[in-house]
């Protein structure tokens, strides 16, 4: 996110918001499972999450041309 741009107060709320996050599944029963902690990936539903998403694919396709593997199916936007 820092070589996005990102930075300051809105960084470290997207590091806090992320830093301490644990999962249970609802069964169809009721019952849940016990809690386990997300170590990676995005929020469901959490509308930060489509922007965080393209932080990070821009920052893969970047690292990708850098390295010279082309990926000709993706120039719309162009991520460089």
């Amino acid at each position: 996110m820092e070589r996005a741009g990102v930075s300051g107060k809105c960084l470290a709320f997207f590091r806090a918001l992320y830093a301490d996050s644990w999962m249970r599944i609802r069964l169809g029963d009721r019952s849940r499972t016990p809690s386990r902690r997300i170590r990676r990936g995005l929020r469901q539903g959490d509308p930060a999450s489509p922007l965080l998403f393209n932080i990070f694919i821009n920052d893969l396709l970047n690292n990708c041309r850098q390295y010279g593997l082309e990926v000709p199916w993706i120039d719309c936007g162009d991520a460089r």
